[in-house]
């Protein structure tokens, strides 16, 4: 163990991090609160936020619970604080740090004689304790903490926590995410500590990338926050079969490239993640930045930190930072992404924090983190989020928030008679679900096309949403509704807390109202925003129209005809025109229905077509046309 532990420490030496200001800072305050046994929850990668401190007796109770929520002791016992305690005295030269990182690790062991099922042993939180403690050895032996007894205990503890985890290893860690990061943690510190919990949990993980990532790199979970934590994982994994001079999982690297690439089109032009599924508002850029140096690889580098940040450094030591500041950036840079294996459909205008950026998402529901977000768009002009997805505030089972946040009511989404076809009724399960059918989308230069339906079959209903993305700044959103006789159907849209709606233009085919509402920036957090609410009544089938464009565009409905002289009713077509200078303008087209009597001959501005989404582009004297579906 303890020849491990030093070639740990010859790979991860730490020094010369000064450089790093606003990380030391937040290092610092969180380390002198720690010294105290004083808890805050608010890393970034912290599953289960919470920006409360908490304070705990000198002899921690490692059962305790804060404001009746187990995920405060789950994260408790995750220990993923004990890296700021160590940064702290690389930081500082002060071992008063590391040395009460070292008391926490065996205040736990001490607590835990027999590791058995309790709220600080569930499985995913001990599969992340064990690599924590792990990572934390050799900077307790380069700071002489560690006596040949005092190893042999955290050995002891390491092995035993490890067999419990083969032995309640279920069937459904096999997909889950809670199943991968606990094998990923095992293979990383076994490999030359027990050959025969290596081959098991490598076993298992070679399943385990194989089902939990599809083609597209994303997880299964339809949850970019859990996507996250099993990528990074998986570089952790990388990372130690490197330093092991290993490739026991063929073409790791090759994932970890798609999950990083599909990850960075799930984030906003500012690289901050939209809240898609369970997940908080959170930066990417840590993860561009260890992909970037564990791939060599230069187009996530270019939107990566331009040095490594302390945290990976604590990854990979500091001989690691002059190798990645060497590494080129790229600017190789596609606009959009298709996940068509999720059913998640990004847009970036172009490399700008400040560039315009659409989301569509059509899917099926995922693990029990996925939301009722059926044909969801969220999208931000300039940089700035408009309409948003409202995130998920808890886990508590007995807090209606909860399902409210996942339910379609708080997604940009269309409802009959106020009775959802998708209804959650608990924190992770549902009441019922409606039925998703494969979107079909089109890329044309700067021209974005988004098409997707639900269904239900008791009693039958329908809704096929048509979503128009111009890169300029123009989001135009077509809903058909179908259910037999009358009926009500609503339109919700939730704009962002911080998105000034004079700032903006938007204008819908019915009767609006603009309400408040809750969303949820961070798990543990509240805030209000406004939502949108649109009424139409309908017999059998409704076509609802909605647009959101830049403030300074004009915009007006334009006749579209049928041979050149039959005017189509609203309901069969839409047309627009939306000016964005003087020089510049879209001609939209829009049917609605398959034309089946008379002339198939449609027309628009006076230029014949035949297409069912088509769009003239004039620029000063040139023109050009698109067919976006024919």
């Amino acid at each position: 163990m303890q020849k491990l532990v030093e070639e740990m420490l010859q790979h991860r030496k730490l020094n010369n991090l000064s450089y790093a200001k606003e990380e030391r800072d937040r290092i610092l305050e969180n380390a002198n609160h720690l010294l105290k046994n004083q808890f805050r929850f608010d890393q970034t990668w912290d599953m289960e936020r919470c920006f409360d401190l908490v304070c705990l007796n000198e002899n921690i109770d490692w059962l305790t619970t804060y404001q009746d929520d187990e995920e405060w002791c789950f994260m408790l016992n995750r220990m993923d604080y004990l890296k700021d305690l160590i940064l702290a005295t690389y930081l500082t030269d002060d071992t008063k740090y590391i040395q009460h990182a070292y008391q926490l690790v065996n205040s736990w062991i001490h607590f835990h004689p027999e590791i058995k099922p309790q709220n600080s042993t569930r499985t995913l939180d001990t599969g992340i304790r064990i690599l924590n403690i792990f990572e934390a050895l050799p900077h307790f032996l380069n700071f002489h903490l560690l006596t040949e007894t005092s190893l042999q205990t955290i050995k002891k503890s390491l092995l035993d926590q490890a067999h419990y985890l083969k032995e309640h290893f279920i069937p459904k860690y096999i997909t889950s995410n809670w199943g991968s990061i606990q094998t990923c943690s095992l293979v990383c510190v076994f490999y030359k500590l027990d050959t025969e919990l290596y081959e098991w949990a490598k076993g298992l993980l070679q399943t385990q990338i194989q089902v939990q990532i599809y083609d597209d790199g994303n997880l299964w979970e339809k949850s970019t926050m859990y996507h996250v934590e099993v990528l990074n994982y998986l570089m952790k994994v990388y990372f130690y079969q490197t330093l092991y001079g290993i490739d026991d999982f063929k073409g790791l690297d090759q994932i970890i490239a798609k999950m990083t690439s599909a990850l960075f089109y799930q984030s906003r032009s500012d690289l901050i993640l939209e809240s898609f599924g369970d997940s908080d508002e959170v930066s990417i850029k840590d993860v561009l930045t260890k992909a970037a140096y564990l791939l060599d690889q230069t187009t996530f580098k270019a939107f990566g930190y331009e040095s490594l940040d302390l945290d990976s450094l604590y990854w990979f030591g500091s001989h690691a930072n002059p190798i990645y500041q060497a590494l080129q950036n790229s600017k190789e840079f596609k606009t959009y992404y298709d996940g068509e294996d999720i059913g998640f459909y990004s847009v970036k205008q172009n490399l700008s924090p400040t560039s315009n950026y659409f989301f569509f998402y059509q899917g099926g529901l995922g693990s029990g983190h996925g939301h009722a977000d059926h044909l969801h768009i969220s999208f931000g002009f300039d940089g700035n989020p408009v309409l948003i997805d409202c995130g998920r505030f808890t886990y508590k089972e007995e807090d209606q928030r909860r399902m409210d946040l996942k339910s379609m009511y708080y997604h940009n989404s269309c409802i009959i008679d106020d009775v959802p076809m998708s209804i959650p009724n608990g924190s992770w399960t549902y009441q019922s679900y409606a039925h998703p059918d494969k979107p079909y989308v089109k890329h044309m230069d700067k021209l974005h096309y988004f098409e997707g339906s639900v269904y239900q079959t008791s009693p039958l209903q329908l809704w096929n949403r048509k979503v128009l993305f111009i890169e300029d700044g123009i989001v135009l959103c077509f809903d058909h509704i179908y259910q037999q006789n009358d009926h009500v159907v609503k339109q919700f849209f939730h704009f962002d807390p911080a998105c000034n709606l004079n700032e903006i233009q938007y204008g819908f085919s019915s009767n609006y109202e603009a309400k408040t509402m809750i969303s949820s920036s961070f798990y543990n957090q509240l805030e209000d925003h406004t939502c949108i609410e649109t009424t139409t009544p309908f017999h059998d089938e409704a076509i609802v129209s909605s647009y959101f464009l830049k403030s300074h565009y004009k915009i007006k409905k334009v006749p579209v005809y049928q041979n050149g002289t039959d005017l189509f009713d609203n309901q069969i077509a839409s047309g627009y025109c939306i000016e964005i200078s003087d020089q510049e303008s879209y001609t939209i087209a829009v049917l609605h229905q398959e034309i089946y009597e008379g002339k198939k001959l449609y027309m628009i501005d006076n230029v014949p077509f035949h297409a069912q989404v088509f769009v003239i582009h004039k620029q000063s004297d040139d023109i050009s046309f698109y067919r976006l579906k024919c």
